[in-house]
């Protein structure tokens, strides 16, 4: 079985497998980095009404700096991550992508040609808004939602990933 898709990937395709491998990572949802975000701003903002009332000069440093840490984490390093791939890729790139049991062949104009073997790849992650395979060297490569035809193609991509890894691992062990 092979499959193929031909598409135009744009700087905020790269932020959306980004954001989908940070969720990965994280295990948290959108939501949940937003609420925790809320909670750094309150620590930060706390610490100035506590400044007053508190008993010790630590106490209101360490609110400052637990707040400080979580905003840096959960608001920062996302923005700045979205900076930093919209600086150093181009506005848009024709990508084509073929998946067959003998592994993942990537063609991306400007970028060059990748020849991936199944056992090069380390994680598959689906998300809402396309599927990210994750290679053993750092090189990912990301499939926009828009690019199936319909849920049943996206599928048939991720039962492939799913064969072909699990075969990959077996002739490994």
């Amino acid at each position: 079985m092979e499959l193929h898709f031909r598409f135009t990937s744009t700087y905020r395709d790269l932020v959306d497998a980004s954001a989908a491998l940070r969720e990965s990572e994280s295990g948290m949802r959108p939501w949940a980095r937003a609420l925790l975000a809320l909670l750094g701003v309150m620590w930060v903002a706390g610490s100035v009404v506590m400044l007053s009332e508190a008993e010790a000069l630590w106490q209101p440093v360490a609110s400052v700096v637990i707040g400080a840490l979580v905003l840096w984490n959960v608001v920062v390093q996302p923005l700045r991550e979205r900076w930093r791939i919209k600086a150093e890729n181009g506005a848009e790139a024709e990508v084509a992508l073929t998946f067959a049991e003998s592994g993942i062949h990537a063609v991306v104009n400007g970028a060059g040609t990748f020849q991936r073997e199944w056992r090069e790849v380390v994680q598959v992650v689906p998300s809402g808004k396309g599927i990210l395979f994750c290679t053993s060297d750092g090189v990912n490569h990301w499939i926009p939602g828009r690019v199936f035809r319909d849920g049943a193609e996206r599928q048939s991509l991720l039962e492939l990933a799913r064969a072909m890894r699990e075969r990959s691992l077996r002739d490994a062990a």
